[in-house]
């Protein structure tokens, strides 16, 4: 068989049964199929998410959680401390009226420094309960800021593990059909003359589409239009030669 390509040019004459072969171009499409087939498995297995971003807001989640829960334990603990001092307070403030009205004592400065102490603890008292009402409203504030945070966590979490077994369930699916491809794709290149697939290799590490389909009388890439003599040998069986577009210098083939 003579190999030979034509760059918008005539096509050679064959001879012998090489005219009931498939043509070349035809099996350098079918190629290009797998090729393109292959390549659009192999983007979307590296586009696979496993859920690297909800991970991500996993973990963020998970810093602001333990945050939130110290402020609240924070709080809570505050709150606990300054109810224990009005408790205190209001012991103390007791043990002084029951001396002041106990008929106990009788020196009236005594006296008037008992009603003194009271009227301090009382007035520390108002300032201590206005601090422990602020107190218990922002641990209760936290209180619920940490069971949203707890419920956005969980619900994230479960996001991510379903996401997770969604994304190995589809990689496994897309490397099952790379493998099957490319072996097709091997059995495919073995059966193209060497230096028609070298041709096509060339043509495929210069341009993204080596092979183009004629289009109403145009090459299907560049959309050149082609010459009436080049389109009628197109037409015609030739499985030893290769038609170039004159345009884009792509692999013509009709389809």
């Amino acid at each position: 068989m003579v190999l030979s390509w034509v760059r918008g040019g005539a096509i050679p004459e064959l001879s012998g049964n090489a005219q009931i072969m498939e043509s070349v171009a035809r099996a350098l499409w079918d190629l290009y199929q797998l090729d393109e087939a292959i390549a659009l498995r192999e983007h979307d297995l590296a586009a696979l998410d496993p859920g690297d971003v909800l991970l991500g807001q996993i973990e963020t989640d998970r810093a602001q959680l333990e945050a939130l829960r110290e402020r609240w334990h924070a709080a809570v603990v505050a709150q606990r401390s300054g109810e224990l001092e009005l408790r205190s307070l209001a012991d103390k403030r007791a043990r002084f009226e029951r001396d002041l009205y106990s008929g106990r004592i009788t020196n009236p400065k005594e006296l008037a420094s008992m009603q003194r102490e009271i009227a301090m603890l009382d007035r520390q008292r108002a300032h201590l309960e206005d601090r422990v009402l602020l107190t218990m409203e922002e641990a209760e504030q936290l209180a619920r800021a940490v069971a949203e945070l707890e419920g956005t966590l969980a619900r994230r979490t479960a996001e991510h593990r379903e996401q997770l077994q969604t994304s190995l369930r589809r990689r496994r699916v897309l490397e099952s059909e790379l493998e099957d491809l490319r072996a097709r794709r091997d059995a495919a290149a073995r059966s193209i003359d060497a230096a028609f697939l070298h041709r096509y290799q060339s043509v495929r590490a210069k341009l993204p589409h080596p092979v183009a389909r004629v289009e109403a009388g145009s090459c299907g890439r560049c959309h050149v239009r082609l010459p009436a003599g080049l389109l009628e040998r197109l037409e015609e069986v030739a499985p030893d030669a290769l038609i170039l577009c004159p345009g884009c210098g792509r692999i013509l083939v009709v389809t």
